[in-house]
């Protein structure tokens, strides 16, 4: 969304400036995003995506309505002259130069041509060497290009690209290297970041800060996506777990929804911890003398436990404030994994009796068949 004709900076600080234009990429963004939704017919994603475009428009117009006293008190920007200190200029369009005098003769310098004119033998200004493909004018800074100069620079591009074919591989490399650095230095946020800023009501602050390490992590985006879907959910306080999980993919650590911690990650599997009292837990193990000691008696409290993610999110404000950590010794909870193992005991005994019983009962008839086959074959011999 372009700014109002003929505003330009309207008078604002170069940093309202740079905001209202990533405010309006991010609008862009959102509603091309939308715009992909309804393709795919997903219209609740459509109208999500479109209530964020229209809260971004409504930052715009805050922005725009706060800085327009300041905007119509400024003066007009004032155009640099292009005429030359101590230059006069003839009658004729006011800021250009006069023409060069191509009618006095013998104004030029010894040894070349009339003026306006290069040396003898060569072509007109811009034109290189007989045979070989025009230069274009070299500018003075700051003027803009002149018009199909483009085209032209394109046209010497693509035949050196023809005349060199190997040099196309390295090209095709240099432009992803370029988009690469190109979107890694960019300030403006994805859409996928802002929609889950926004579900998480997470600040601004944190979300540049989020989508920063994730184009880092180019190569995992998606899944990184989907993982900080899954451990902020249900978390009291989001921002909490997102810096945690920002620091791992700082430190090149992140696992997405498994933590660093390969321990906690089978105390999670095995006590089936949710994704964010996992992470919680593997960050204040980080901060304890002996993690090793305390890991282990915190799974005696798990284990007796039918609650055991709520819990640990109990017990992290003692772990974190340093608390040492008592092995439980309370009876298991119904529902509990130590409940659970011991139902399984006795049902596990009572089928291996059986399954011996029967075995019993099978050798005995196996004897008694046995016996009543001799039995007739010694009263036939008989």
């Amino acid at each position: 969304v372009p700014p109002p004709a003929g505003c330009g900076g309207c008078g604002m600080p170069p940093a309202v400036v740079e905001q209202l234009e990533n405010l309006r990429r991010d609008m862009k963004k959102m509603q091309d995003a939308a715009e992909a939704a309804a393709a795919d017919g997903d219209e609740d994603g459509r109208e999500f995506k479109m209530m964020l475009a229209d809260e971004i428009q409504e930052k715009i117009n805050e922005l725009e309505e706060e800085h327009k006293a300041s905007a119509a008190s400024s003066p007009p920007p004032a155009f640099p002259s292009m005429t030359a200190p101590g230059l006069s200029l003839p009658s004729g369009l006011p800021g250009m130069l006069p023409p060069p005098n191509l009618g006095a003769p013998g104004l030029g310098p010894p040894g070349m041509g009339p003026p306006g004119m290069g040396p003898p033998g060569m072509g007109p200004p811009g034109m290189g060497p007989p045979g070989m493909l025009p230069r274009p004018p070299v500018l003075p800074t700051g003027m803009p290009p002149l018009p199909g100069m483009g085209n032209m620079q394109e046209m010497q591009r693509m035949m050196t690209l023809y005349q060199n074919p190997d040099m196309g591989a390295n090209v095709t490399l240099q432009r992803a290297l370029e988009y690469e650095q190109e979107k890694a230095s960019s300030t403006n946020m994805e859409p996928e970041v802002i929609e889950l800023a926004h579900h998480f009501n997470l600040t601004d602050r944190h979300a540049r800060m989020l989508d920063e390490q994730l184009k880092k992590r180019n190569n995992t985006y998606e899944e990184d996506i989907a993982s900080m879907y899954e451990i902020l959910k249900g978390a009291k306080n989001p921002a909490d777990l997102l810096m945690v999980s920002i620091r791992w993919m700082s430190e090149g650590i992140f696992r997405g929804v498994k933590t660093p911690n390969p321990e906690v990650e089978k105390i999670a599997k095995k006590f089936k911890l949710d994704a964010p009292s996992a992470c919680k837990l593997a960050e204040v193990l980080e901060q304890r003398k002996d993690p090793d000691d305390d890991l282990r008696k915190v799974c005696s409290h798990l284990e007796r436990s039918n609650k055991p993610s709520s819990l640990v999110m109990m017990m992290f404000k003692d772990l974190k404030a340093g608390n040492p950590v008592a092995e439980c010794t309370k009876q298991p909870a119904i529902g509990s994994y130590l409940h659970k193992e011991e139902n399984e005991k006795p049902r596990s005994a009572a089928e291996a009796a059986a399954g011996a019983g029967a075995v019993e009962a099978a050798k005995g008839a196996v004897g008694v068949e046995a016996g009543a086959a001799a039995g007739a074959a010694a009263d036939a011999a008989g």
